[in-house]
């Protein structure tokens, strides 16, 4: 009569030692007795160690981004600057544009009582200030929508055109843990 082959989940400890004892020998021939016979093949070993060290990686991965997160602290306030670099501008007009937009948003911020709040606090926190280079653009329009619901306010800088008008800066406002999934990717601006 045939055996019947059975494929349970093992620990790691015990994936390990199955894969010490059946290291010289052939699938077949890699049976481990409990209190009942199970057989297990060599795969089905390694395939259940594999998924457990994957899943424990992607777990410490989570960890350590929470330990990041836990040094920043946890109200951290921060501007938020990001510049157009597809037009050709000198530094200084780079640095009035983007002074330009913050402090639109800083008075935009200080009217109105609630989120004078959050800007007192962002002096507490240390007054950051983060420019970063955004592409063009569609590039800072995408930003824009992403960072909608997760900043407490955002400003455009505009430069208007005969028929239209495009971003020079995007000043965003808000807690940084919020805002650095956002804006992660973007270099700073030198």
């Amino acid at each position: 009569m045939p055996r019947k082959i059975v494929a349970r989940q093992c620990s790691s400890q015990e994936s390990l030692a199955l894969i010490h004892q059946c290291e010289g020998r052939s699938n077949r021939e890699c049976i481990r007795n409990d209190n009942s016979k199970i057989v297990t093949r060599r795969k089905k070993i390694y395939e259940v160690y594999n998924r457990k060290k994957i899943l424990s990686q992607s777990k410490h991965r989570k960890i350590r981004k929470l330990s990041y997160v836990n040094k920043i602290g946890p109200l951290e306030y921060v501007f938020y600057s990001i510049l157009n670099t597809s037009y050709n501008m000198d530094q200084g007009t780079a640095t009035a544009a983007i002074a330009r937009g913050l402090i639109a948003l800083n008075k935009r911020l200080d009217s109105n009582n609630i989120t004078s709040y959050y800007l007192d606090k962002w002096t507490q926190s240390g007054e950051n200030i983060i420019i970063l280079r955004g592409i063009d653009n569609k590039h800072l329009k995408y930003l824009h929508n992403e960072a909608k619901y997760s900043a407490i306010d955002l400003h455009f800088l505009h430069q208007r055109w005969s028929n239209g008008r495009d971003i020079i800066v995007l000043t965003v406002f808000g807690q940084q843990e919020n805002l650095q999934d956002i804006f992660e990717g973007l270099l700073p601006l030198r």
